[in-house]
């Protein structure tokens, strides 16, 4: 941050006001706000995963690998179930995410 309050400087303008636009405009637009969340979330999910195995006790380093597999899992059964109500769609889908991720982990692969 201070490379780039550095830079801002050179180029003449104040750090504080860009800095300040660059808050305004993330958080005060409803599509910014949603863009956020929508490119956040996959991160949370990850770090919910290492959290818990580490809570676990266990060294897990294949985080990418159960979160892929996991959302294989979920399209899988999204694609293949049809005709459900969505009160018993939307759980059964979870669950196979979460299922088809602590499957991964336990594979080779990850």
């Amino acid at each position: 941050m201070l490379i780039a309050s550095a830079i801002i400087l050179v180029i003449g303008r104040n750090p504080l006001d860009v800095y300040g636009v660059m808050v305004r405009f993330s958080l005060t637009r409803t599509d910014s706000l949603f863009s956020i969340l929508f490119k956040a979330t996959p991160l949370m999910f990850a770090g919910l995963a290492v959290a818990i195995s580490f809570k676990a006790g266990l060294f897990n380093i294949g985080v990418e690998g159960q979160y892929y597999v996991g959302a294989f899992c979920a399209a899988l059964v999204g694609f293949s179930l049809k005709g459900l109500p969505m009160v018993v769609h939307l759980p059964w889908r979870f669950w196979r995410r979460w299922s088809g991720r602590w499957r991964g982990r336990w594979s080779p692969s990850s």
